[in-house]
C-alpha cells in the first residue's frame, strides 16, 4: 500500500506582530496555503516592542494557523540583540525543519536568510516589501543597507520585489539577477460598508458633524515616520485656509502622541481626527471623498489596492510601487491580484 506523502511545511517570518502591509500579506499567504490542506503552515514573528494590538497573532489563531513568537527578533538594530536573534533563528529552523522559509521584512531577511541556509532549509524566499536603501538617510548608511539586502539575495533562493520599479533596481546587482522576480501584493475583496453607513460610523467615532456634503479626506497607515504624516499635517493646515474638509486617519503606532500634539499646535483639532487602530478599517473607505498616502517609503501598499476597489479618488506619494498601482484598473486588481492568483505565484517561487 502506498504511503501518503508528508505535508510540506512553510514557515513565514516577519519582524512585527501588528497589522501593517507586511503582516496583511503574510496573513493572506498563510491563510491561502493553510486552506489548501496540503501544507503545514507556521508564522513566526518578533517581539511587539512598541506595544499595541498583536493583530496578526490574533487573526492567525482565529484561522487555526500555528504561531511562533520569537522574542529575540526586534525591529531596532542592536548588535548584541541581532546576534541573539540570528542564533535563535538557526535553532528555530532546525527544530521546525521546514521545506520553505519565507522572510518578509528587511530585518527578518538579513538575519533569516543566512540562518536558514545554515540550518539546511531547502528553499529560502525573501520578499522585499519596499527598498530600505531608498529611504532618506546618509548615503553611507544606505550603501551598507543595500549591501546587506544584496547579501540577503545571495543567501535566498528566490528574491521577490513587489513592484517592477524595485525589481529593475535589484536586477542590476551582480550574481543575483536570475533569483529576482516581481510579485505584487494580493488583496482580498473588503466587505465595504455603504457610503452612508461608513459616514455614520465616522460621525460616531469622531463626534464631528459628518453630513452627506462633508468633504472627507482619510488614510489608513501605521503611525511611523515612513508614512510621512508629520510633514503632511502642515499641508492640511494650508488646505484648511482654502476649503472646508475633515481628515480621519485609521491606524496606531509610535508617533500617535506627537501627531496629536502637532495637530493641537496647528489648531486642527476640529478638522483632524486620529482614530487609532480600527479592525477592518478598509470597510469604511467608501465614506471618503479622497484617500491619501503621503509616505516617504512604500513597496506595494495594500491600502492603495483597497482604495482602488472602493472607487475612491487617491492622492499618494510617487514612491515604490505606488505609481504602478495607481495605473491599475479595478478590473485588473480583481482578476490578477486575488489571494488565489498571488498564492499561486508564490507556490511557484516555493517550488512546491
Amino acid at each position: 500500500m502506498a504511503h501518503k506523502s508528508k505535508r510540506k511545511k512553510i514557515v513565514y517570518v516577519v519582524t512585527k506582530s501588528g497589522w501593517g502591509g507586511a503582516q496583511k500579506s503574510v496573513f493572506m499567504l498563510a491563510q491561502y496555503f493553510h486552506s489548501l490542506g496540503d501544507f503545514d503552515v507556521v508564522v513566526a514573528y518578533g517581539a511587539n516592542e512598541l506595544g499595541g494590538e498583536n493583530v496578526l497573532e490574533s487573526k492567525l489563531r482565529e484561522a487555526g494557523i500555528r504561531t511562533a513568537p520569537l522574542q529575540s527578533l526586534t525591529r531596532d538594530t542592536s548588535p548584541l540583540s541581532d546576534i541573539r536573534s540570528f542564533f535563535s533563528l538557526i535553532g528555530f529552523f532546525r527544530r521546525e525543519r521546514p521545506d520553505v522559509v519565507h522572510l518578509n521584512s528587511s530585518k527578518a531577511g538579513a538575519l533569516g536568510a543566512p540562518a536558514a541556509r545554515l540550518a539546511g532549509v531547502p528553499r529560502v524566499v525573501f520578499t522585499m516589501r519596499g527598498a530600505p536603501f531608498l529611504e532618506k538617510r546618509p548615503k553611507w548608511q544606505n550603501s551598507i543597507i543595500a549591501f546587506l539586502t544584496w547579501l540577503t539575495a545571495v543567501f535566498s533562493h528566490v528574491f521577490v520585489a513587489v513592484s517592477k520599479r524595485e525589481e529593475g533596481i535589484v536586477k542590476r546587482w551582480p550574481f543575483t539577477p536570475r533569483k529576482i522576480t516581481c510579485i505584487y501584493n494580493g488583496v482580498a475583496q473588503p466587505d465595504f460598508l455603504s457610503r452612508e453607513a461608513a459616514r455614520v460610523f465616522i460621525k460616531e467615532k469622531t463626534g464631528a458633524s459628518v453630513t452627506a456634503d462633508t468633504f472627507l479626506i482619510g488614510s489608513i497607515a501605521e503611525l511611523t515616520d515612513n508614512k510621512g504624516l508629520v510633514e503632511f499635517l502642515p499641508k492640511l493646515k494650508e488646505r484648511s485656509s482654502r476649503e472646508d474638509f475633515l481628515y480621519v486617519h485609521f491606524g496606531s503606532g509610535e508617533l500617535a502622541a506627537s501627531l496629536k500634539q502637532k495637530t493641537a499646535e496647528l489648531g486642527l483639532e476640529e478638522r483632524v481626527f486620529w482614530l487609532g487602530f480600527v479592525p477592518e478599517a478598509s470597510r469604511y473607505l467608501k465614506a471618503l471623498d479622497l484617500f491619501t498616502l503621503p509616505s516617504k517609503k512604500e513597496g506595494c501598499p495594500n491600502v492603495i489596492l483597497e482604495a482602488k476597489l472602493a472607487g475612491v479618488a487617491i492622492e499618494a506619494s510617487p514612491v515604490g510601487g505606488v505609481p504602478e498601482l495607481l495605473k491599475m484598473s479595478e478590473e485588473y486588481i480583481r482578476e490578477h491580484l486575488t489571494p488565489q492568483k498571488v498564492g499561486a505565484s508564490y507556490r511557484k517561487a516555493y517550488d512546491i
